[in-house]
């Protein structure tokens, strides 16, 4: 029972992972929520809740997910732990014209939103450090992303020359025998 627990902590499912970072990030976005140093309302925290549960599906819709996290910025909530999130997925499940457009795209919502809001928060140099988040996240999904693809492609080379030399090494005990006989 003990060696399958050691195996199940060591490869974790791709369902528990997300699990996991959605809880994380809802109970770090519930913390983070209230504005100034008070105390969060029992409203923001569900709120902050309810804009993390899409993290929860971010491998199957993560264009989805990553809308919802926008909306949710639209709205004016604090949303970078899971446009982190939602970015980085992306990065590291779709190809790179689709994270580029996607971190393009938050970037203009979210220049869009600033723009139309006036008053403080209409002020685009807060675009600046939205701008470089997603710069940073997409880039460390794309990175990732693609390590994870040639780690697999090595693993299918290394399998296709083991092979190989199976094949080889019988075709040469079978050329050794015939030549015997």
């Amino acid at each position: 029972m003990l060696p399958t627990l050691r195996t199940r902590l060591r490869n974790p499912s791709a369902r528990v992972i997300d699990v996991v970072v959605t809880v994380v990030v809802g109970a770090l976005n519930a913390v983070i929520i209230g504005p100034g140093g008070q105390r969060p309302t029992v409203s923001s925290v569900v709120f902050a809740l309810a804009a993390t549960l899409p993290l929860l599906v971010r491998r199957r819709w993560p264009f989805a997910v990553l809308a919802a996290v926008v909306f949710a910025a639209v709205l004016g909530r604090p949303f970078a732990l899971q446009l982190v999130v939602a970015l980085y997925t992306i990065g590291a499940y779709r190809s790179s014209k689709a994270t580029i457009a996607a971190a393009a795209g938050v970037v203009v919502a979210i220049a869009l939103t600033y723009a139309l809001a006036g008053g403080s928060r209409g002020d685009l140099s807060n675009v600046i450090p939205i701008a470089l988040l997603c710069a940073i996240s997409a880039g460390t999904g794309l990175y990732i992303g693609n390590k994870r693809t040639s780690i697999t492609t090595l693993e299918r080379q290394t399998a296709r020359l083991a092979r190989e030399r199976e094949l080889l090494a019988e075709r040469a005990v079978a050329e050794e025998r015939v030549r015997i006989a």
